[in-house]
């Protein structure tokens, strides 16, 4: 049965800097900034940063810093599309979030990635149908084999614009440990919807749907309703886990209101807070992915952190998209947080 969830009030205060547009890599995505959220995370050791920026195909950049990643490495982009033309991710692999598995010196990554199709049994008109699916490196992010589907529904014969899968992955740690009931490893997000796994790596086919007040549906051709708090509005969430807050806190556009980025908070992944208002731009005609990122990783961040997102029209040359990064404070605490 559903529980019962109030939205508390909002008590979440920021102070942002101002925009700053970074250069573009000299090679890899056509789009400057990633065409979905932006993986970013500590390399073997912890002694740099990897980065892997997708347009349907994904490139691995490594770096001391967000603000320093070097040309691709390989050149040539590391995860594409399958193969044939009836494969879910027949058009294109992005990756959202990368881990590392088995600790700071290991080479093993799991990623999970936005993936679509855009090749139909009947005649119509261009459409695309999209899943979510999971990618498997045992070298670093150098190359990746595919696990399989994580959030799919079964693909119409006539085109239609459609399906299923989350934008945004984390996993479950020590630092967010009250919000594991039920031995969950994994939380995803994707439009108003969450899903969920209990595999120690996130494999395909171990993923479930929130409905109706529980995880009950399989990932792959599920029921599922929005998470309490979030309406059918929500397009793209990208969460990542506040330590300083003790949060995890979303940003995400609203469908037709392509100037303007959200904040939600919420204690467990599944229960949402009323949202604020973070970035309303006048200067741009769309922004987009706007996300959270801290030192270390784009899954977990602090009291200071980097805000990212993607701006349009384009100011950089050979860029579609501008690399927005702006430094984001966050004021309110945790147990401020509790008492309001």
């Amino acid at each position: 049965a559903a529980s019962a969830f109030t939205r508390g009030c909002l008590c979440v205060q920021v102070e942002l800097g101002p925009e700053v547009v970074q250069p573009t890599l000299s090679t890899g995505p056509a789009y400057q900034f990633p065409d979905a959220a932006l993986s970013f995370l500590e390399g073997v050791g912890g002694s740099d940063r990897l980065m892997f920026p997708s347009d349907g195909k994904t490139w691995r950049t490594t770096g001391p810093d967000l603000f320093h990643q070097h040309a691709p490495d390989p050149s040539d982009e590391v995860l594409g599309s399958g193969d044939g033309n009836w494969t879910y991710d027949s058009n294109g692999n992005w990756m959202l979030a990368t881990f590392r598995i088995g600790g700071v010196g290991s080479e093993q990554l799991v990623g999970f990635t936005h993936v679509e199709n855009h090749h139909w049994n009947c005649s119509g008109p261009y459409a695309e149908w999209n899943a979510a699916a999971v990618v498997r490196s045992s070298d670093d992010g150098r190359s990746w084999i595919r696990d399989g589907l994580a959030v799919g529904d079964p693909q119409p014969c006539k085109p239609a614009f459609g399906g299923a899968g989350y934008s945004s992955v984390l996993r479950m740690s020590e630092s967010n440990a009250e919000s594991n009931g039920g031995g969950i490893a994994w939380r995803g997000w994707g439009g108003c919807y969450g899903y969920v796994s209990t595999d120690e790596t996130g494999a395909a086919g171990s993923w479930r749907r929130y409905f109706n007040g529980s995880f009950s549906q399989p990932g792959v051709g599920g029921e599922q309703s929005c998470l309490p708090g979030l309406g059918m509005n929500i397009a793209a969430p990208i969460v990542h886990w506040n330590s300083f807050l003790a949060r995890y806190v979303m940003l995400t556009s609203y469908w037709g209101h392509n100037q303007q980025i959200w904040l939600y908070t919420s204690k467990d992944g599944v229960g949402w807070s009323l949202p604020q208002l973070l970035v309303n731009s006048s200067t741009h005609a769309e922004i987009a992915y706007g996300q959270v990122i801290g030192p270390n990783s784009s899954h977990e961040a602090g009291q200071d952190a980097t805000l990212v997102y993607a701006a349009s029209p384009a100011t950089v040359k050979g860029a579609h998209r501008d690399f927005i990064t702006r430094s984001i404070h966050f004021i309110t605490s945790a147990d401020e947080l509790e008492i309001a």
